[in-house]
């Protein structure tokens, strides 16, 4: 049955949008283990979001490192997608081995956020799989839920089986115990009621206290090093490093700096270790260091210059998660800019010195405009701040001043572009701002209109969040069990991809409300400090009376200073003394090499170098839909990982010296697909040895040589292509060349065992979907149907056509 509606699947795919987020075409991905139990892994967004989710590749490193489960992966399929595999009966299904998710053990699902809810139903309702699980039976899996939102998964608790709150490794592990040990539901169920975390609905109901996991230390067997690299490009595509887990600067906004206390920092050597061995194994460029508070890491500088010292030689940059602003200096400037310049974000989210102190975040206007200017004298040309409007007690006059702090800010910084995104608040479960109100959608987009129109200058841009997106985020953070017909209701109007601004349409909410007899505003109301809240059985650590006492604070508009710098101020997650101090941490200090400059020179021509080489690929079925820009940047990364030589661009942003072909079309498989590579110094090996070794699947290398360093490139060099159609017209033969007189490009064609061999001359304007359009007298979309490969390409020399593995020059 799977290779069945796997072909069906597959002939979808030339008929959306970047195909290549549905094949299977990966580094490192973990196909098939004979095990007991089998986890499917979802995320409720695309292949491109969920493989930049850094829990996502956690658990799957875990789960496969098991002896008695494996995982595999799940994605939602963008829209265009979904209605044709709902008329052809295609269930969702795994990346890895294409299993329906009706036929795992369990699927785990990542709730990032309350937007994304109707996805996770989407997920449930693409695989046949009974949406509530009253309905479902014996023969499914067990539907749990995890990630941010389960600080209050009220709204899903009639979908879910069981949810996950606080930090996953070592509760995912005993629940493949669980699942490897017992085979009936109501067993599996009673065992997860067991595990500290768990709030399994049908077993607990309300009526017992449920506190978050939490891990004691960030543990290096759990961390993944040979991290999936994809073919396509996905959201944050560099390799990714935790360093450190929590935050103890106490927003009131900020439901992630409560909900993940204590703090915990991952040791230097270990931080080291997993970028030098993820590096080598993947050939990012770019190592993101993970954390809630980067800024905080103990002895940061020292951390930069010490990977800055390991990873240099090979181009590699760091980068970095949002600043608060006055943590941010000209040392730790200068460690970024070392290999090259990457994003800069600040978060001061509001200018107003009285919110500030209402929002317990109070770093100074003056010590973010130092910042920025500090960014712009070490070369920075652009920086990102993050605003937000509707606060608690947020007034006009509020507004004024981030206008005016934005105006003074392109004044004083002069050539740097400051991009503005402002979000609206929305009061979250488990914060010190739970009892407030959402503001009105009419004070948020005029708020916003504002902050665009007033703080509008030559070099600044503003982006937002929608307000009526915000409204109904609100609606869900604090909502109940009352939602889940409201949710159901928005799914059946066709409510996928609501995070995506161009999906969602509040009317399609608005209508369900009042169909289903929901009140919205009981949502989004204010509520007060001494009444019961439905979440309050969910114990996050954090202890109610701290939060109301931090509620009333802010009314008073009274900060209180972070326990990392002052006393423990008992929040009631009992943090060790260790856990709260900056600069304890174990591990030494990276060493750096005493060499200087970590920055390589780029190649200039010697006695010794540089060599120019040209390798010939081949481009497989896994590689078929990879776009041109996917096939040069896995190229790129195939070349880092091999340990060759290579030479560098000069500038802010090197990259290797490597010079292609013309692009392959989306779809095409191809025989023939040339690469020019500048070395420094030769391998001892031929190229295509050492690069055969780490290959991604669908990508395999057959021939290399040197070549002088006179020969044209290959675009300049090649003027024909050739290419293999099948099935093949069924017009005859001379028909088909009658046909090609008319097309600029054909310039031959020939038809051999039901396969048209077509050369397409002029191979720079060639436009293959064009040609066999024409030949095939059929549409453009349909002849995106066809098979086809790109067999070779060429060099003319009057009637011959010479391989571009010869010298053309």
């Amino acid at each position: 049955m799977i290779s069945s509606y796997r072909e069906q699947f597959e002939r979808l795919l030339p008929q959306v949008e970047r195909p290549v987020r549905y094949t299977d075409s990966e580094l490192f991905s973990v196909k098939t283990r004979e095990v007991k139990t089998r986890i499917a892994l979802l995320f409720p967004d695309t292949y491109e979001i969920g493989m930049s989710n850094y829990g996502l590749k956690v658990l799957y490193h875990i789960i496969n490192g098991t002896k008695t489960a494996s995982a595999e992966r799940a994605f939602i399929p963008w829209v265009d997608m979904v209605p044709m595999m709902k008329k052809q009966g295609i269930p969702l299904h795994t990346l890895e081995t294409s299993t329906p998710l009706s036929e795992f053990d369990m699927v785990g699902i990542s709730l990032q956020s309350e937007l994304g809810y109707t996805n996770a139903l989407a997920a449930l309702e693409l695989s046949g799989i009974p949406l509530r699980y009253i309905d479902r039976s014996e023969k499914h899996p067990l539907i749990v839920a995890g990630g941010p939102c389960t600080a209050n998964p009220l709204p899903l608790e009639s979908f879910f089986d069981a949810f996950l709150m606080g930090d996953g490794e070592d509760a995912v592990r005993e629940m493949a115990d669980v699942l490897a040990s017992t085979k009936s539901k109501s067993e599996r169920l009673s065992g997860f009621a067991e595990i500290e975390g768990v709030w399994v609905p049908p077993i607990h109901g309300r009526s017992k206290a449920i506190r978050k996991r939490t891990v004691s230390e960030l543990r290096f067997s759990d961390a993944p090093a040979k991290q999936i690299l994809p073919i396509g490009e996905i959201e944050h595509d560099r390799l990714v490093v935790e360093i450190g887990r929590g935050c103890l600067r106490g927003c009131r906004f900020c439901q992630a700096g409560f909900a993940n206390r204590p703090q915990r920092y991952r040791p230097f050597e270990d931080i080291s270790a997993l970028a030098e061995e993820g590096i080598s194994a993947t050939g990012w460029d770019e190592v993101s260091l993970l954390s809630f508070a980067v800024s905080d890491y103990p002895r940061l500088d020292e951390l930069l210059s010490g990977l800055n010292s390991k990873l240099g030689s090979r181009r590699v940059s760091l980068s970095l998660p949002s600043f608060r602003g006055e943590t941010f200096n000209e040392r730790i400037g200068k460690r970024l800019l070392e290999i090259k310049k990457t994003g800069l974000t600040f978060a001061p989210e509001t200018a107003s010195v009285r919110l500030k102190k209402v929002i317990n975040k109070n770093v100074a206007n003056e010590e973010i405009i130092n910042t920025a200017l500090t960014a712009a004298r070490l070369g920075w040309r652009h920086v990102k701040l993050y605003f937000m409007v509707g606060l608690p007690t947020e007034t006009e006059e509020d507004i004024d001043m981030n206008i005016d702090f934005i105006r003074e800010l392109a004044r004083e910084a002069k050539g740097l572009a400051v991009n503005i995104h402002v979000a609206s608040f929305v009061p979250k479960p488990h914060t010190p701002f739970q009892w407030c109100p959402f503001t009105d959608v009419g004070i948020l987009e005029e708020r916003i209109s504002r902050m665009k129109e007033e703080a509008g200058a030559k070099r600044v841009r503003t982006k937002w969040a929608r307000p009526d997106a915000s409204f109904v985020e609100a609606v869900l953070a604090r909502g109940d069990e009352k939602l889940a017909k409201v949710l159901e209701g928005v799914l059946q109007r066709g409510g996928y991809f609501q995070e995506w601004s161009e999906n969602f349409k509040l009317e399609r909410w608005l209508e369900t409300f009042g169909e289903t007899g929901v009140d919205p505003a009981a949502y989004t109301r204010e509520r007060k400090p001494d009444e019961r809240l439905p979440w309050e059985f969910l114990n996050l650590g954090i202890s109610p009376e701290f939060l109301r006492a931090e509620y009333s604070k802010a009314m008073h508009e009274e900060t209180r200073s972070d326990c990392m710098n002052g006393d423990c101020y008992d929040c009631g997650v009992g943090c060790s003394a260790t856990d709260r101090t900056p600069g304890k941490i174990q591990g030494k200090p990276i060493p750096e090499d005493s060499t200087g400059s970590v920055i390589p020179r780029a190649c200039s021509e010697t006695a010794n170098g540089p060599f120019r080489i040209r390798m010939k690929f081949e481009v497989g079925e896994a590689f078929r839909y990879a776009s041109h820009l996917d096939f040069v940047r896995a190229v790129y990364r195939l070349l880092r990982r091999s340990g060759l030589s290579l030479c560098y661009t000069e500038g802010f942003s090197p990259h290797p010296r490597v010079s292609f072909g013309f692009p392959k079309p989306v779809g095409v498989t191809s025989r023939g697909e040339y690469v020019d590579a500048f070395l420094s110094r030769m391998p001892q090996k031929s190229v295509a040895l050492v690069l055969e070794r780490c290959t991604p699947p669908g990508l395999k290398i057959t021939e290399s040589r040197t070549l002088s360093l006179q020969s044209e490139a290959i675009t300049k060099a090649a003027s024909v292509l050739q290419y293999r159609v099948w099935p093949s017209p069924e017009e005859p033969f001379q028909q088909l060349v009658h046909r090609i007189a008319h097309e600029d490009s054909a310039v031959q064609v020939s038809v051999c065992d039901g396969k048209l061999t077509v050369f397409l001359a002029n191979a720079a304007r060639a436009k293959l979907w064009n040609s066999l359009s024409l030949i095939y007298k059929i549409p453009t979309s349909e002849a995106r149907l066809l098979r086809v490969e790109r067999v070779d390409a060429y060099a003319a020399a009057g009637d011959r056509l010479i391989p571009l593995l010869e010298e053309t020059s």
